[in-house]
């Protein structure tokens, strides 16, 4: 089964003091060779990474699976954005695209982002949570 982490997870596994689960679960999916990335995860990632270490992190990402964003994910966020304000719920629509590319994918979608628990009930997700 593949995983696709969320860049919550990825700036855990990044930072040299990042928390030791992630950082531990991570390096065993890596090794496993499951993980998976998507456009918005790779967009973020390397919009927050250090100008001198960009080039080899998107290296780094290049080499795993990447799994596509289609015009009808923008169709799930949509959907389930509305149903998620119905509920008083706003989340971040990249979010929003990310869990519709985990979904649409059939991957687990790990992170440690609260947003992707209210997700969890808009959208036929399955998720590894790195929250306490």
């Amino acid at each position: 089964m593949l995983i696709l982490p969320d860049t919550s997870c990825w700036i855990e596994f990044l930072r040299p003091r990042g928390e030791a689960a992630v950082r531990e679960q991570m390096q065993r999916w890596l090794a496993a060779d499951r993980l998976a990335v998507c456009g918005p995860v790779r967009a973020e990632i390397l919009r927050g990474a250090r100008r001198t270490e960009a080039s080899r992190v998107a290296d780094a990402l290049a080499a795993l699976v990447h799994l596509d964003t289609l015009e009808r994910d923008w169709t799930t966020v949509e959907a389930a954005a509305r149903s998620m304000a119905d509920f008083g719920h706003s989340v971040p629509l990249l979010d929003l695209l990310i869990a519709a590319v985990a979904s649409r994918h059939n991957v687990i979608l790990a992170h440690r982002d609260a947003h992707f628990r209210a997700m969890a009930d808009a959208l036929p997700l399955r998720t590894h949570d790195f929250l306490p």
